[in-house]
């Protein structure tokens, strides 16, 4: 952002400032303010993402803290057509409808992120589910609204840090302590305040922490102890990081019908024992060849390789994850002036986290192949950022504008790869965000919104194995969203267009090809975003939508510029100098019923892309020095590009019975399905690589959940299933088939009031059968699984 921008930025802040003293100076009393306030916050105009006739799914309330998990994927893996990356138990992004990383955008309160973990799925994503008051999941492409890091869809966080209203209450919060058997002992507190008139202010915090993860039995899936998988397949062996000593078997002397007259004579000069034998009956002079008395008819003309054992580089031991430890800790401070034109406040918040990557361990002379010290060393995440934001929004602030809002927001970021002691790769991140919605007044049908995002991102790279240079990147969008009612039937048009530049910063990166010319090119891309949609209200209870979109995004830095060994994903990342944006021409028909108390949505979807991005195994790989190179290599992976198509189903049925004097039940079914298919248009060598499905792709699934309420008692109890993967990709070979599972999960907890406030114990229990998990497009599969059972308990005061 540069000086311009600020300057205009803190123009727009100091108007909303102005505006809203001056409205809270025309109060007769704190009062009437309050009663003022409570009044415009219940008629605040829609921002764009309210209108967005996307398909979105909310987790409040008790929903939300039933899933509540470490990660942001893992809290809303629960609902249909959303599941985690899963980078182990300690890191973990929403991957929607197969789509994820640069595809998915992560907001905290409207904000993008702006993080590393885009790049890296190691790494964290710094938003604290356990702080959330509501999580808000756009599912499908949500450009139009966010750029083309939304192609696939959104989550956000609200975590209330910066009061927009005042409660009734003036002083109130929460405190929340629980802990157990495999489940991170976790503390928090919450607080919120006001003056009774226009001031209120926001304190929280978290720490969690867990030593290890446990697990049924192996760390490692079968696959990898298997001789005619791991044994054949030297990718997957590398992937396991299994040794096994390879014999090559050579020529096979019985495939030789001859021994050579020449050296039979002279065995002295013999330079290969393989030069004694020969296929011809005579030599160059007529002189008949003796015969070869190791000769079988038929034989082959090589010997079979002899493999020796599958063993762990590292020995792993049963029963718990490797290094699987965490720490967590949160903390963030907001305060607002409130009056009744609007709201203006701001927020500072800190995250902390360090946390191992299970099932990952090195050899520490990778580091520029240093030799001083030779020995293994796991890999571990050391994460830490400030956050500042302020936002603000005005109530028709002038003629035909009904709410303009602003926000802004800085954050500095370290996230740092160790190889034990040795930083490995560090990918500091330093951006800026600004956001502008403004809504017009109703013009009869019409409501809508425009607005301007403007992002600013600095990745300063370091460590001994850094895989990317040093990169800035700016994105400048301006995007509008226009709403008709024309009851039954409502139709929605949005667009947006975006500038995006990636330049090198100046740095002493060593590049891992040679690419210093091709680091130093910059790169443009100029977007385009467009969205339709049709509702048609049939009656009180049913609507029916359909929608269609023309998505493109930009590639992300590290698909263009990464160049080196990426230790935390166990290969050589090497970008790709001509990757061209991608286009997603998509359509979506849902259907929403919601009959007394019964609710059901089910949606059918299909996204054709063009040069979509993904990274490819080459088949290829580099061995750790002085080790065998038939084991424990590096992958090297290239970002490749090629049509794909995206299609699929979802739906959640939800019906809640009659009271009853047992109590109140409900039951809910949801499922999901998804395919990730590349389209060939030519047999291409790396067309022939990608296989009929795209790695790692989300296993279907369906689930059901049975709930109790009564007299302030509450149980749930709910099962999801996983089923076998058979439409597998290709990481050079096809990939193993891994088994299916079903995770059950349960919830109970007792409320009652009491003078100083609402006590709350509870207990929940994850993976209740102990059952081994590894979800397919987990990138550690074949490495990690799920935690087994876990117990936590804990108690929550609300005051």
């Amino acid at each position: 952002m540069n000086i311009q921008q600020h300057q205009t930025a803190l123009a727009i802040g100091a108007a909303l400032a102005a505006f809203t003293t001056a409205a809270q100076a025309q109060t007769d009393s704190a009062a009437a303010a309050l009663a003022d306030i409570e009044v415009v916050a219940t008629q605040a105009a829609p921002t764009a993402k309210a209108l967005f006739m996307g398909t979105q799914s909310v987790l409040s309330g008790h929903e939300l803290q039933n899933n509540r998990a470490a990660t942001l994927g893992a809290t809303t893996e629960k609902t249909a057509g959303v599941q985690s990356e899963h980078f182990g138990p300690n890191a973990g992004r929403p991957t929607i409808r197969s789509l994820s990383g640069s595809r998915v955008q992560i907001l905290a309160n409207e904000l993008s992120l702006q993080d590393v973990a885009v790049i890296s799925g190691n790494l964290p994503t710094q938003i604290e589910p356990f702080m959330a008051d509501n999580i808000q999941i756009i599912k499908g492409a949500a450009s139009v609204l966010y750029g083309g890091s939304a192609i696939g869809g959104a989550v956000n966080v609200d975590d209330g840090r910066i009061p927009t209203q005042i409660s009734g209450k003036r002083f109130g919060g929460k405190i929340d302590i629980s802990g157990g058997f495999n489940s991170p002992n976790t503390q928090m507190f919450r607080l919120d305040g006001h003056n009774d008139s226009n001031w209120a202010w926001h304190l929280s915090g978290l720490q969690r922490q867990i030593s290890a993860y446990r697990i049924p039995g192996q760390t490692k899936a079968a696959a990898c102890y298997d001789h005619n998988e791991a044994g054949s397949d030297s990718v997957l062996r590398d992937m396991c990081q299994m040794n096994m000593h390879i014999q090559r078997g050579g020529r096979n002397p019985a495939w030789f019908p001859y021994l050579n007259r020449y050296f039979v004579n002279n065995p002295s000069e013999l330079e290969s024992e393989m030069d004694r034998y020969t296929t011809q009956a005579a030599n160059l002079y007529g002189i008949p060849n003796p015969a070869n008395p190791l000769h079988t008819p038929n034989a082959g003309a090589y010997l079979p390789d002899q493999k020796g054992p599958l063993t762990d580089i590292v020995p792993i031991p049963d029963g718990k994850i490797p290094n699987s430890h965490l720490k967590t800790q949160s903390f963030t401070l907001g305060t607002s002036l409130i009056g009744e034109a609007g709201y203006i406040g701001m927020a500072l918040s800190r995250y902390r986290t360090h946390y191992g990557v299970p099932g990952f361990v090195y050899t520490d002379a990778w580091n520029n192949d240093k030799q001083a010290r030779i020995g293994y060393a796991p890999a571990n995440i050391r994460a830490d950022q400030t956050r500042w934001d302020l936002r603000g929004a005005l109530n028709r602030p002038l003629p035909g504008i009904r709410h303009a809002s602003l926000s802004l927001g800085y954050s500095k970021a370290q996230n740092s790869d160790y190889l034990g002691d040795t930083l490995s790769s560090g990918l500091d991140s330093t951006s800026k965000q600004l956001r502008l919605e403004v809504s017009h007044a109703k013009w009869g049908p019409l409501e809508g919104t425009a607005g301007v995002a403007i992002n600013h991102r600095d990745i300063r790279s370091s460590g001994e194995d850094a895989y990317m240079p040093s990169v800035r990147s700016q994105e400048r969008g301006l995007f509008m969203l226009e709403k008709a009612n024309f009851d039954p039937f409502y139709i929605e048009v949005g667009a947006r267009w975006d500038k995006i530049k990636h330049r090198r910063l100046p740095d002493n990166y060593q590049d891992g090809k040679n690419w210093a010319d091709y680091l130093n090119h910059p790169h443009d891309f100029s977007l385009q975003n467009q969205h339709i949609g049709l509702q048609w209200q049939v009656n009180d209870y049913w609507q029916l939508k359909l929608q269609r979109s023309w998505s493109e995004r930009a590639p992300e830095v590290n698909e263009l510029y990464a160049s080196n060994r990426h230790l935390a994903t166990l290969s050589v990342e090497e970008g790709n100098p001509n990757q061209q944006k991608e286009k997603a021409h998509a359509w979506e028909l849902s259907s929403q019923l919601d009959w007394h108390n019964f609710s059901a949505h089910a949606a059918v979807y299909r996204s054709q892309f063009k040069n979509y991005s993904y990274l490819a195994y080459t088949g290829l790989g580099i061995s750790r020095p002085n080790t065998d190179p038939n084991s424990g290599r590096l992958l090297i992976r290239q970002w490749r590009q090629q049509d794909a198509t995206v299609s699929g189903a979802e739906v959640d049925l939800r019906y809640r019975l009659p009271a009853h004097t047992s109590g109140q039940w409900s039951i809910g079914v949801f499922g999901d399905w998804v395919r990730n298919r590349p389209r060939h248009n030519n047999e291409t060598p790396e067309q022939r690589l990608a296989g009929d499905y795209m790695p790692g792709m989300p296993t279907s699934r369906y689930g059901a959940e049975l709930a109790w309420e009564r007299q302030g008692w509450r149980a749930a109890v709910g099962a999801v299933h996983y089923q076998k993967q058979k439409n597998v990709g290709k990481i050079i070979n096809s990939e193993p088939i891994l088994p299916g599972y079903t995770l059950i999960d349960a919830h109970l907890s007792y409320s009652h009031k009491t003078r100083l406030g609402e006590w709350e114990w509870y207990l929940d229990g994850k993976n209740l059968t102990n059952r081994e998990a590894r979800p397919f497009n987990s990138t550690l599969k074949y490495l990690a699984p799920l935690p087994g059972r876990a117990i936590n308990t804990g108690i929550r005061w609300h005051f």
